[in-house]
């Protein structure tokens, strides 16, 4: 498994951090660090949230893919994945984990959106022909997309916080005046309608550092 991590971390590049985790050590189960500048990962450091990983929804066949995790400052966005290898038991024993810098592709992102989309809510301001539904829907399903991919991470990663942000976004570009709107949204998220009301509410009551 080091000489994976090695190929990994050699192959990608500085932004990948690659970790291999010894879990029968819980506080120093890190064993081999490729590019630990990245979280500042170090050989000797436990693994961060185990119990998370394996407790998630989405993890499967042994494998958590593209969540959030923690950075070395508060400015950069990490994605990461964890594939978690069992013994006879069914007990974890063996981890590797993959943290990769992103922020900077977000910020490219956003400077493109910005230099295409240059009014102030990020997008261009739409007129639809004979107000056709399809038209409108069409462009609802675009702004939806746009802001969940504003956060930086997929819908089956997202936290409440994420989703609370989509729906301030979304209200500022004024989607929700599109009948339906909140139906959309609620699919797009995967969450209840009755949750975008609430979330909408949350976010037009609080200012956005209570998010």
């Amino acid at each position: 498994m080091i000489h994976i991590a090695d190929l990994l971390g050699g192959s990608l590049g500085a932004r990948y951090e690659i970790a291999v985790h010894d879990l029968r050590r819980e506080e120093d189960s890190v064993v081999h660090v490729v590019n630990g500048h990245v979280t500042q990962r170090q050989v000797g450091q436990g693994i961060r949230d185990l119990l998370g990983v394996l407790n998630a929804p989405e993890f499967e066949n042994g494998a958590l893919l593209n969540y959030q995790a923690p950075a070395s400052s508060q400015d950069r966005t990490i994605r990461a994945s964890t594939q978690v290898y069992f013994d006879e038991s069914d007990q974890p024993v063996l981890a590797l984990c993959m943290n990769v810098d992103v922020t900077d592709l977000i910020h490219a992102r956003d400077t493109l959106s910005s230099l295409a989309f240059p009014d102030a809510g990020g997008g261009m301001r739409q007129l639809v022909p004979g107000g056709g539904a399809r038209d409108i829907g069409a462009v609802l399903d675009m702004m939806i997309d746009e802001a969940i991919e504003a956060t930086g991470n997929p819908v089956e990663a997202m936290t409440k916080t994420d989703k609370q942000a989509v729906v301030r976004m979304l209200d500022l570009r004024g989607a929700f005046h599109v009948r339906h709107a909140h139906t959309h949204v609620a699919k797009a998220l995967r969450i209840s309608k009755e949750s975008v009301f609430r979330y909408l509410q949350q976010v037009k009551g609080d200012p956005p550092e209570a998010l």
